[in-house]
């Protein structure tokens, strides 16, 4: 049996601001270059007291003191490099997009609505091994404004929202039924995810597919792919959850639906 299902994604408009949740460090994005450069932008000042108070806002945001990030009083040593990248790249898109460290962050746990956005759009630029400037124009316009890259996925997202239809939400369960004019029993399994091409031919993926059987009665689907073996976005009416149902009689004869 086979069900197709709705996908959950993200708009490409959405900014990609680093964010902090869950109490547990976000990781750097990769393809960021001249981080170090970049990051010194955010500065409106040369001088080291007014830049102080200047990374004060950071720590209001994120509602921890200066030593959350830096190894003493000095601005230029890091609890760990990890943590400098991380802050670096924030600064990079904070000046890219407009941002102020607030518009996103209410407390290293807590997000605004705008960082909830940001949290998912962050998990996405590492997927696809990106940095924002991918997609996002370095021009103040609070991320609206994409790069060729960003409107072709932007594109991409949109249609595979308007091929989801009415596909069941994720996640889902489903249960099969049999029919016999003797009392059957069935029971489920080989539960996977698949892509089917235009020629009808299915591809099995399994990056990113959450499917079990429960009970041996039915299917829990709870994420389906969102990009095939070779990272590229799949449409969502092409994306289907497959599995078998063996049906048994009393007598023991057997029969096999996928």
């Amino acid at each position: 049996m086979k069900a197709r299902l709705l996908l959950a994604l993200f708009s490409a408009g959405a900014m990609s601001l680093l964010v902090a949740a869950g109490g547990e460090d976000p990781k750097p994005l990769p393809g960021c270059t001249n981080t170090k450069e970049r990051a010194l932008k955010w500065f409106t000042s040369e001088e080291e007291q007014a830049r102080k108070d200047q990374m004060k806002e950071g720590s209001r945001a994120l509602k921890r003191p200066c030593k959350y990030c830096h190894d003493g009083e000095d601005l230029h040593k890091f609890v760990d490099e990890g943590r400098r990248e991380l802050v670096q790249q924030m600064m990079i898109v904070s000046t890219m997009g407009g941002f102020e460290c607030k518009d996103c962050h209410d407390g290293k746990e807590k997000m605004t609505e705008r960082g909830d956005k940001a949290a998912k759009m962050w998990d996405v630029s590492r997927d696809k091994k990106v940095f924002c400037d991918d997609c996002h124009q370095d021009n103040k316009s609070k991320f609206k404004d994409l790069t060729d890259n960003g409107k072709k996925y932007k594109d991409e997202v949109d249609a595979k929202k308007k091929a989801e239809g009415g596909a069941p939400a994720l996640p889902a369960v489903f249960t099969p039924t049999v029919a016999d004019a003797c009392t059957a029993t069935f029971v489920v399994s080989n539960p996977h995810c698949v892509v089917v091409d235009a020629a009808g031919q299915a591809t099995t993926l399994t990056e990113g597919c959450d499917i079990a059987v429960r009970d041996g009665v039915s299917v829990a689907v709870v994420a389906m792919p969102v990009y095939d073996a070779s990272g590229k976005l799949v449409a969502a009416d092409k994306l289907e959850a497959r599995w078998t149902v063996t049906a048994i009689d009393p007598s023991g004869n057997e029969a096999h639906v996928d």
